[in-house]
């Protein structure tokens, strides 16, 4: 696209032509540090989760401020959209996950079972399912017409500090500060295999369209490509080992 918006500890988000390199907007709001941001999928409406407690959303297009959502008591973490733009999903310090109707910027729902801050969140492409990573070293899967929990998975030795899916669902990757990455199932909550290779916390990862190939990054200074078919093999690019 030709727009990027960047969050900071500034307190701001920022809306950039990205041919320009120009600063179209910045938007002032939030009292204290932004944390996360998404965006609709028109590309119109963007909200912003801040440690100051609170999501606003804001109008891509003009820079104006739209919405404040206020419920949560502790940090906001992180935050996700359904595909459809109605329904926002945030989780926070305070151990809880909100779920919030866009149109009325009401809150709708509060899951409770973690026992310590929510780290990571991601939402089924049906948007049925939401799945959920914490400091408690746990990973929930919540029905979210129900709004009940559904599984807890449980081998992580450390915070689960982010997640993802694969394209049908079935899998759930998670990476933790205890230096792994592991596969599970999700229909029965069972591990299907763990990723051993950086010698530090696991802090972000991206699963190809196709499933087939995993990369992650860490506090280890590097980046690391997996092939997960047919068995989880690594395979670390020159570039990211580092130099003795």
């Amino acid at each position: 696209g030709k727009t990027l918006i960047t969050g900071s500890y500034d307190k701001t988000a920022r809306i950039w032509d990205v041919d320009t390199g120009q600063q179209r907007f910045v938007l002032n709001g939030h009292s204290l540090l932004i944390d996360c941001l998404t965006l609709s999928g028109d590309g119109k409406k963007l909200f912003t989760g801040s440690a100051d407690k609170t999501i606003r959303i804001w109008d891509v297009d003009t820079g104006q401020h739209l919405a404040l959502l206020k419920g949560h008591t502790g940090a906001i973490r992180c935050l996700t959209l359904s595909e459809d733009g109605k329904t926002l999903f945030t989780g926070s310090w305070d151990n809880t996950i909100r779920i919030w109707d866009v149109a009325t910027a009401q809150q709708r729902f509060v899951l409770k079972g973690h026992t310590a801050p929510i780290l990571c969140l991601s939402l089924s492409e049906d948007g049925k399912t939401l799945i959920t990573g914490s400091d408690d070293k746990t990973v929930r899967i919540w029905d979210v017409n129900s709004k009940q929990q559904r599984i807890v998975f449980k081998g992580h030795t450390s915070a689960i500090s982010c997640l993802t899916l694969s394209s049908d669902s079935n899998t759930l990757i998670t990476g933790s500060m205890d230096n792994t990455v592991r596969l599970w199932d999700v229909a029965t909550g069972q591990q299907r295999a763990i990723l051993n290779g950086h010698v530090a916390g696991i802090s972000c990862l991206k699963l190809s369209r196709d499933d087939k190939t995993l990369i992650t990054g860490s506090y280890d200074s590097t980046a690391r490509i997996w092939d997960l078919s047919p068995r989880p093999k690594e395979a670390v690019h020159p570039s990211t080992v580092p130099k003795k």
